[in-house]
């Protein structure tokens, strides 16, 4: 997701037509982080899940992030929306994705990989490609588990976490939150101020079926930006999984 993020960054300073991003001092007293996304039902707490998830070969996916650069009281916004499935065997992917910045520009960018064969489209026509054309679309979608889902170690962490008990989109799940956790996954490197680390885990089958990250903080050094070094940035990414181990067909595009 760094790359996601990245490439956001370099967007905001070529849309407000300059080379950086500049605010003015934030005020002294930050507002509150935005509330976790609630679920249905909220009952009893549990202690740890007795659960074996089976080898995950296929979802559809769901990020959104939500990025405001500058003082809390006039941020500049980027809001990113990228939709996908993934499978294999064989290796097979396909991402949209939206950028908006302030409501005023939309960018679609599209990918489509099956084994070592891409097709990318910006605009009208769909192209073939190489992967790191892809890349440019949705970030490195090579490297899809380590970005979209933790790993099978952190899971097994969640699962002797005590987590509070929801029903999610029909679905009885865990609650895992953690405030700010050492290794939390940002996007960007920050000076972390506050955040808040969320998962929601399917009882019956340990997958994760949603997870989110609220940060604020100022921004660290990072030659992939164009937005000056202790910035302030506040920072939402929510992850959304479904369809685990269905049928999914990702075809070359027409």
């Amino acid at each position: 997701m760094a790359r996601y993020l990245a490439a956001l960054l370099v967007l905001v300073a070529a849309c407000t037509g300059s080379s950086t991003v500049t605010s003015t001092p934030p005020p002294s007293t930050a507002p509150p982080l935005p509330t976790t996304i609630a679920a249905t039902t909220t009952s009893t707490t549990l202690g740890p899940l007795d659960v074996s998830p089976a080898p995950l070969t296929s979802f559809d996916y769901t990020v959104t992030e939500t990025t405001s650069l500058g003082p809390f009281e006039t941020p500049i916004e980027v809001a990113v929306t990228i939709t996908g499935a993934f499978r294999e065997p064989p290796f097979s992917h396909r991402i949209t994705r939206e950028v908006s910045l302030e409501g005023l520009s939309t960018v679609v960018g599209e990918a489509v990989v099956i084994d070592d064969e891409v097709w990318v489209r910006m605009g009208d026509e769909w192209e073939q490609a190489d992967l790191g054309a892809a890349l440019g679309v949705a970030g490195p979608i090579n490297q899809i588990e380590g970005n979209l889902l933790p790993s099978d170690a952190v899971l097994q962490s969640l699962f002797r976490q005590t987590g509070v008990v929801e029903e999610f989109n029909g679905l009885r799940t865990r609650r895992y939150e953690f405030e700010s956790p050492a290794d939390i996954p940002l996007p960007v490197p920050l000076a972390e101020e506050d955040a808040q680390l969320t998962y929601w885990i399917d009882e019956d089958t340990g997958y994760v079926v949603q997870w989110q990250v609220v940060a604020r903080g100022t921004l660290l050094a990072d030659a992939a930006t164009s937005v000056p070094v202790g910035e302030l940035v506040q920072l939402e990414v929510l992850v959304q999984i479904s369809n685990h181990n269905q049928p999914i067909t990702i075809s070359p595009p027409p």
